[in-house]
């Protein structure tokens, strides 16, 4: 996979002369992250060279991709290839794979966290569908799936306390795609349903999600719970359908009423805008309306109106076009890594601290 994701990118140059313009505030998150990134695990403790690999390789992606940039949850799921793959290139392009995959993490380090917050509605109908006792307690206590389902699925469960169980969840997820994702963590909520039931507060409940026991993940519990456990691709597509529908419904009933009724055809002879007795209204009705034609020189309220609503359309349209002039000027540029490497990040750490070299930031 590795081999033919490089072989792809073989011709690929850079097409602007200054390609590695970043994003000041992406790189502090980058640097921020390092060291809450395993830090009990030797190989990413102090400066170390694993260390510098991460941040190698999660730069090179915010300048690889831009538009999707730098997410808080890749430094984990980066990290984790780091340690059992040698290759700093190939571990680069194994995380792109699993960023960009139509079958793995494909939109869910977006900026505005849309598929994250579709997967956390997902699995709190399965949840339902399975547990739905589990579901109503905690919908009482007002707990969100979201709440701890985003750093299950975006970290790629690699945080859990017991690493046998990662492999599991990481080799699984390889193999099967995305739906390992719910099956993983409906394994998680089975295992904690009789703890959950017992406990009546928020600020009790949202802890022991998050941060669960370690005899959960040990092989003999989380294995054959896990083996039980069965979601299918088609079952979250069907899912992620009916609340899309769903949400869809809200949104036009959520529109004002005035927009959905279309105005009503003014009766001959009948006065705009005013509301008045029947009587007048028949007398209105056979009696024929005055038609003025209005003078060249001057303009009625709603010639004004209209003049004024078309050069509004007309500054609008004008910024759009300006925007699109510009922003198909700027060229979005896509890098080789070995392109990054050799002529665009010269980064060293000397006495525990970054230093930057033919790097030019630009302040958010």
């Amino acid at each position: 996979m590795v081999d033919k994701i490089n072989k792809s990118n073989e011709l690929i140059t850079p097409t602007c002369d200054n390609p590695t313009q970043l994003s000041l505030s992406e790189v502090k998150q980058i640097l921020l992250d390092l060291d809450r990134t395993f830090p009990s695990h030797e190989m990413f403790q102090g400066p170390s060279e694993k260390k510098l690999q991460l941040f190698r390789i999660l730069l090179s992606y915010v300048l690889y991709n831009p538009a999707v940039g730098y997410c808080q949850g890749m430094s984990y799921v980066t990290a984790f290839l780091l340690i059992y793959l040698h290759d700093e290139e190939e571990v680069f392009w194994c995380t792109v794979s699993l960023f960009e995959g139509q079958t793995y993490l494909k939109g869910l380090y977006s900026k505005n966290l849309a598929k994250m917050k579709q997967f956390a509605d997902v699995f709190g109908s399965l949840l339902e569908d399975r547990k739905p006792k589990l579901a109503h307690h905690l919908v009482s206590l007002k707990v969100h799936p979201l709440i701890y389902t985003t750093s299950w699925f975006m970290c790629l469960y690699t945080a859990l306390p017991v690493w046998s169980a990662t492999f599991y969840i990481v080799d699984s997820f390889i193999s099967d795609g995305y739906a390992v994702l719910f099956r993983a963590g409906l394994t998680i909520m089975n295992l904690l349903e009789n703890e959950i039931l017992a406990l009546e507060r928020i600020d009790e409940v949202v802890p022991l999600i998050q941060n669960p026991p370690e005899w959960i993940f040990h092989s003999k519990n989380f294995v054959p719970m896990y083996k039980r456990t069965f979601v299918k691709e088609t079952e979250i597509i069907s899912c992620l359908t009916t609340l899309t529908s769903s949400q869809n419904r809200i949104d036009v009933k959520s529109q004002p009423h005035s927009v959905a009724v279309p105005k009503r055809k003014r009766v001959f002879g009948e006065i705009d805008g005013e509301d008045v007795p029947l009587i007048q209204k028949l007398i209105n009705a056979f009696t024929p309306a005055k038609k003025t034609r209005p003078d060249s020189s001057s303009e009625t309220p709603m010639t004004k109106s209209t003049n004024r609503s078309r050069s509004t359309s007309n500054r609008i349209s004008s910024k759009m076009k300006r925007r699109r002039r510009i922003s198909s000027n700027e060229v979005s540029y896509i890098l080789t890594y070995q392109y990054h490497l050799n002529n665009v990040l010269m980064v060293c750490i000397t006495d525990s601290a970054f230093c930057f070299s033919q790097i030019k930031i630009i302040p958010w």
